[in-house]
Parts: structure tokens; sequence; C-alpha cells
């Protein structure tokens, strides 16, 4: 409907518990345009509670938003889904939308969120503070026993800290990381807010790579680029955190001999501090790339012997 300026609404009180209407008030009487108007489009169609169940179920099962929409594009177009007209008469025949768009993605991880307790109203820090603090009515014990170092910002000076590992990253950790080899690199667009990720892995024995802990904080405050929002003091301080947290096997303290970084200094001085003998090797896309610009600025011109060399 195009904009009048009425203002007739409708304000309906009611009890959640009892559905009992307890008061009814508002202003009744339309303006001479409202009455004159005309439906200018009809309203967007919601999404089927049905396709929202089957998004929801493979969100859970791990699914990542690409996996879910092309299932509900298969999905919608063979009629699978119950309570779904004949593929074609979507529009005609239903009051519903039955296929995905962009737009609901919000909607999909409102609810997703909400069936994991998460208070999306709530700010983050806040919500990680309720689930950690045993006296919190809202503690979760398992997620609790997977922070190994948590520190919360309370003031605007302060970095939030968290950082995870579950039992059997903790187990991997000995088994592929004791006396053998890591990997420590940081990825900084995992959130819309000013938060960074380390993530610390080993090799297993097929040749993959297995997670050995997530050590994520805030950038200091006014920071405006979040992949400068850290420094080799604080590495060092969640390195050693998860250092500690590993304690002792036989006696002996966890360590590593060798680690695999990129050619970030800050990273590879909060190695040595952690880890004193460790030996630094540096990845090999990073040290092909090193290589290749290096070529590039002292290789100039472009005849074929220079073009052949810097393929």
């Amino acid at each position: 409907m195009p904009f009048t300026a009425c203002l007739a609404h409708v304000e309906v009180l009611y009890s959640t518990a009892s559905k009992n209407v307890l008061s009814i008030r508002g202003y009744f009487e339309h303006n001479a345009a409202c009455k004159d108007a005309h439906l200018a489009r009809y309203p967007r169609q919601p999404v089927h509670p049905e396709v929202f169940k089957v998004a929801l179920s493979l969100l859970r099962a791990g699914a990542d938003i690409t996996e879910v929409q092309e299932t509900n594009r298969a999905m919608a177009r063979a009629g699978l889904y119950p309570g779904q007209p004949p593929p074609g008469d979507f529009e005609t025949k239903s009051g519903f939308r039955w296929v995905l768009q962009a737009s609901d993605n919000r909607s999909l991880y409102r609810q997703f969120n909400r069936l994991h307790g998460i208070r999306t109203t709530t700010a983050s820090h806040v919500n990680i503070d309720d689930w950690l603090n045993k006296d919190s009515p809202k503690y979760n014990p398992t997620l609790a026993e997977a922070v190994f170092y948590y520190s919360a910002r309370t003031s605007s000076s302060e970095r939030l800290k968290i950082c995870i590992a579950t039992p059997e990253m903790r187990e991997a950790a000995w088994t592929y990381a004791q006396h053998s080899q890591i990997i420590l690199d940081g990825t900084f667009g995992i959130s819309n807010r000013k938060l960074l990720l380390f993530i610390v892995m080993a090799i297993d024995e097929d040749r993959k790579g297995v997670p050995l802990a997530f050590l994520l904080f805030s950038a200091p405050t006014k920071n405006k680029q979040t992949s400068a929002g850290y420094d080799t003091d604080i590495l060092t301080e969640l390195l050693r955190e998860w250092k500690m947290s590993l304690g002792k096997r036989n006696g002996e303290e966890f360590t590593v001999y060798v680690a695999i970084t990129d050619t970030d200094l800050m990273e590879r001085n909060a190695l040595l501090a952690v880890f004193n003998n460790v030996w630094l090797l540096i990845c090999k896309f990073h040290l092909r790339q090193s290589w290749k610009n290096h070529r590039n600025r002292e290789l100039k011109g472009t005849s074929p012997l220079v073009l052949d060399l810097k393929a």
C-alpha cells in the first residue's frame, strides 16, 4: 500500500500463558486517502515452515549455507516437502515460498542460534561470559570444558581472549605434535566484529590437517584494521597458555620441534618465546610467493627468455 499518513492502528495485549486478551486499544478511523488507496504490490510470501525445518536439520549436521541452498532447490524441484503443491504451481496454489533466497539467511541463522540458546540480541561478550561463568544460570559445562583460557573484556583498554581446545584436540596435540611439528596461521574475516583467530594445527597419519587449538581475541579499542590488531606479546601469551593447558605426560612437558608459519615475524617470535629450541619453517606457498616477487623485481623486459623465467 502507498503511504497515506493514516493513523489507524490496533494494539492487542494478551497473555501468552492463557491466551486471554487483556486489552484492545488504538485509533480505528482511516483517513480518506487510505480508504481510496489500492494495493501497490502483493506482500512477500513467507517461507514454508517445512523448508526451515529441513534447512535447520542440515545446519545441525554441519552443512554450510551453499549445501543448504542446493538441497533446498533440489527438494523444491522434486516436490519433496510435505504439503508442497506440484512444481510450477508454487505461486498460484500456495501461500508460501518453497525456495530459499539469500535474504532468508538472516532468519535461518537467527532460528539456528535460538535452537542453541544463543541470544542474538545480546552482545557477544555477554553471551560468552554467561556460558563460562559458573555462577550464571546459563553456564555451559561442555563449552567451559573446551575453553582452556578465558579473559573477559571488562574495560575499553582490555581485549576479549578465549582459547578453545576440546579433549579430543588436546589428545591430538600429544599424539601428532609432541616432539614433532605444528602449523600456525591467522585469519581475520570470521566475524563482523573485530575478532582475530589463530589456528594451531598438526598433520595426522593420513597427511591431513588436525586442529589442535583455536586462539580467539579481539582487536584493541580504536583499531581501524582488524588484521593489524595483534603483536608478539598477545600471541606469546595465548600460545603459552595452550602449552600450559596440556600439562605433562610421563613427567615430560609438551614441546614441539618444528613450526611452520608464513613470513610474519610476530608469529615466529612468539613461537620462539614459548618453544625455545623450535625450528621455524616458512610454508611452501609463502616461500614460492616470496621467490616469485623477488624474481619479478629483478627480471625486467618482455623477451621470450624473461617471460619463460617468470612463468
